[in-house]
């Protein structure tokens, strides 16, 4: 979100969120349980917010018509091997040091720009292109390694 506006209402959105949530959860990391429930509530204010700007164009109104025709269930030993690479994945970045877990989880999950991961860690842009690509490259090597990705 980039209206102030907009996100103290995510803000004050999630603190009900989490009120209205805790009883009968119990969260293990409350800083994953918050960051979860403020992403969920900033992406529908931004679909809300560009749902009026959407117009329907010829191909999204192709492919909808295509989608009955394009159902696909993914077989039992697609879904373990989905499983089995979340879990490595979640393991590397649970490896990683907080400053990169911190920095992998904004440009990946949350989508923030270089500029702006820079500024909340008070460090340059190059700073921050050379941490993901070695991040990156560390995360390839683990794949290969696991037989996910083949050069």
């Amino acid at each position: 979100m980039r209206d102030k506006p907009d996100c103290e209402e995510c803000l004050n959105d999630t603190y009900l969120g989490t009120w209205n949530s805790i009883p009968p959860k119990n969260p293990s990391v409350l800083r994953v349980f918050l960051a979860k429930i403020m992403r969920n509530i900033s992406l529908d204010k931004f679909r809300e917010r560009h749902a009026t700007r959407r117009v329907p164009s010829e191909m999204v109104s192709a492919l909808e018509e295509l989608r009955e025709c394009t159902y696909y269930s993914p077989s039992v030993e697609e879904e373990y091997l989905v499983s089995e690479l979340s879990r490595i994945l979640n393991d590397y970045i649970e490896g990683l040091s907080e400053r990169r877990q911190f920095i992998f989880v904004c440009r990946y999950y949350y989508a923030d720009g270089i500029a702006r991961i820079g500024g909340m860690l008070g460090i340059s842009e190059s700073t921050v292109y050379r941490e993901l690509s070695e991040i990156r490259l560390g995360l390839k090597e683990l794949l290969i390694k696991e037989g996910y990705f083949n050069e």
